[in-house]
């Protein structure tokens, strides 16, 4: 049986670069949010939220610079 759904993502992120040493840290937050309105044999509206937040740290080794 098909679902109408509706689905939006929000997706932002911070990059730190260093000219010398290149990537140094990268945080990504993601938001998914989902909502299946009441129809058919679907007697109430579902919503889900999905939230991922990745963050990448770079360790630098003395004298890497």
């Amino acid at each position: 049986m098909p679902v109408a759904i509706r689905q939006t993502t929000a997706d932002q992120g911070v990059l730190a670069w260093d000219p010398a040493a290149g990537l140094v840290r990268f945080v990504r937050d993601i938001v998914v949010e989902t909502t299946v309105p009441p129809a058919g044999r679907i007697r109430q509206a579902v919503r889900s939220r999905l939230v991922q937040h990745m963050e990448l740290i770079r360790e630098l080794a003395p004298g890497c610079r």
